[in-house]
Formats: C-alpha cells, sequence, structure tokens
C-alpha cells in the first residue's frame, strides 16, 4: 500500500470511480479497535487565489479544496469541505467545516499541529443551509452559502494569526474520460493512521466567487469520489 507524508491529506485522499462497488459495501464490524470509518462521495480541486486575499494574511497562490458528503460514517451522516494551501512541497488544512458537529471536533483532533487544527474556530460545525455536497450522477456540486472568520497566519514569520474570511463560493465538478482508483495510508502528527480507498473520475471544475469577481473560474487537478472508504486508526 502506497504511503505519503503528512499533508498530503488532501491530495493523497483525492478520488475515483464506480467499478468494483462490492468492495464498497458499508461495514462498520470490521474495523481496528477504536477507528472512525465514513463511506462517502465528494471531490476535489484547485483554484488560484487573487493577489490581494486574504486582506492582513499571509497569500497563498492557490487554494486546494476538499468536499466529502458522508452517506453513512461512526458518527453518522453529513457534509464537510477542508481547504488547504501549497506549503513547502505539501498541502498544509487551513480550515474545515462540517455540518456534523461530532465529525468536526474529530477533524480537529485529527489535524493536530496545523492551522485547522489548532487555531481556534478553523475547524468547526456549520448548519447544513450553509454547506452543501451534492452529487448528482456522475457530477458533484459544492456549496458555502456564508462566509465563514477564521484565524490565518500572518504574513510576517513569528507574529499572531489575523481573522480573515473565507467567501461564500460555489464549485460544480463534471466528469470527464478518465476512472482513478486511490488506495492511500498516511500518518498525521497526533499519530493517526488515515486508510482511503476510493474510486471516481478525473473531472473539470468551475469556481463561482462574487467577492473575488470569479465567475465559473476554471480549477484544476479536479477529480469526482464515485464510492470511498476513509478509515482512520488511532495512535
Amino acid at each position: 500500500m502506497k504511503k505519503t507524508s503528512v499533508f498530503a491529506l488532501s491530495l493523497a485522499l483525492l478520488m475515483v470511480s464506480a467499478t468494483v462497488v462490492s468492495v464498497f459495501a458499508k461495514d462498520f464490524n470490521n474495523m481496528p479497535e477504536g477507528a472512525i470509518r465514513n463511506y462517502w462521495t465528494g471531490g476535489t480541486g484547485r483554484v488560484e487565489v487573487p493577489e490581494t486575499w486574504p486582506v492582513g494574511g499571509r497569500h497563498y497562490s492557490l487554494l486546494v479544496v476538499y468536499a466529502q458528503h458522508v452517506e453513512a460514517g461512526t458518527y453518522g451522516a453529513g457534509n464537510s469541505i477542508t481547504i488547504f494551501v501549497p506549503y513547502s512541497g505539501f498541502v498544509l488544512p487551513m480550515a474545515c467545516f462540517c455540518t456534523n458537529a461530532d465529525e468536526a471536533l474529530f477533524e480537529k483532533a485529527l489535524r493536530a499541529g496545523t492551522p485547522a487544527g489548532n487555531l481556534a474556530g478553523n475547524t468547526r460545525s456549520v448548519l447544513e443551509s450553509v454547506l452543501k455536497v451534492e452529487r448528482h450522477g456522475n457530477d458533484v456540486t459544492v456549496e458555502l452559502t456564508i462566509p465563514q472568520t477564521i484565524l490565518w497566519p500572518s504574513p510576517v514569520s513569528g507574529n499572531p494569526a489575523v481573522s480573515v474570511t473565507i467567501p461564500n463560493f460555489k464549485i460544480e465538478l463534471d466528469e470527464v474520460d478518465g476512472s482513478v482508483h486511490t488506495d492511500t495510508e498516511i500518518s498525521t502528527p497526533p499519530g493517526y493512521k488515515v486508510i482511503d480507498d476510493n474510486m471516481g473520475f478525473e473531472a473539470t471544475g468551475a469556481f463561482t466567487c462574487s467577492a473575488w469577481s470569479y465567475m465559473a473560474y476554471p480549477m484544476a487537478a479536479c477529480k469526482i469520489v464515485m464510492h470511498g472508504i476513509n478509515t482512520n486508526v488511532p495512535p
């Protein structure tokens, strides 16, 4: 099984297709003791960031958005998005929003040692009306309907994090030819072993955000997950 380093969590977990559906039968019995498991669909993509964003915070050239609709899980169903930025050759989790409050608490613990885990409020629960992750056939729509204020690294190294606003946005992912099967195992800073097995498609993506004056702005490295199993084994 392929092993990758810690902050590859977004891109290493990424996507894929629906060919061996029986592999994804929902089974919560045959798991390591204390493990957290989610069965999910969703998608990912990266978008260029305007040079003026975020006001007062450190500028990163890209945002990577990783979106999940959990159909069944240890904590039940729900939607989540995690926002990453490129950092020293990896992708660093900055924030995570979940419609399932118990899942949000777990995601915060999973990402301890990163801005998403360590900065107050960067991982939190939101209302279902605020965050939508929906798959319709071979297309996925992700929508954050209300801006979210979080803490963000200062542009000056060593200075305290500053308050910035993640604007409301919409992502539309559409399947293109090329099915993908991803089977990865990584370790996180707190010592969790994260095992992700998912199948889906390469995709095209469009990012709409009025605050950035983006209207169906093209995204890169897009994938759609049709069937995914994510298992997190505690230290």
